[in-house]
C-alpha cells in the first residue's frame, strides 16, 4: 500500500492485533498472531459491514487472500533459507 492511498487505514488495537479497513462499506479485516509450539499462527477475519458488501466482494476476494498467503509462504521460506533455519 502506497502512502498515496487514502481508502485504506490501519489501526493496531493491541501489538498483535492489527485491524485494516477498505475505507467506507468495505470490510474490517483483523490480524491475529500466536505462537503455538515455536511457530507462528495467523489468523485472518474479515468483517463485512452488510450482506450486500459481501456478496459483491464475491469468490474473487477469497481467491485473492488464498493466493496472499501462498505468496507468504513462499517468502518465509525463502527468508528461513537464506538465514540458514
Amino acid at each position: 500500500m502506497s502512502e498515496a492511498s487514502t481508502d485504506w487505514y490501519s489501526t493496531t488495537v493491541a501489538p498483535s492485533l492489527p485491524r485494516f479497513s477498505a475505507g467506507e462499506g468495505g470490510p474490517v479485516t483483523t490480524v491475529t498472531f500466536e505462537e503455538k509450539g515455536g511457530k507462528t499462527l495467523v489468523v485472518l477475519h474479515e468483517s463485512y459491514p452488510s450482506k450486500e458488501a459481501l456478496d459483491a466482494a464475491g469468490t474473487g476476494a477469497a481467491d485473492a487472500m488464498l493466493e496472499t498467503f501462498d505468496q507468504l509462504d513462499e517468502l518465509l521460506v525463502a527468508l528461513g533459507e537464506s538465514s540458514g533455519q
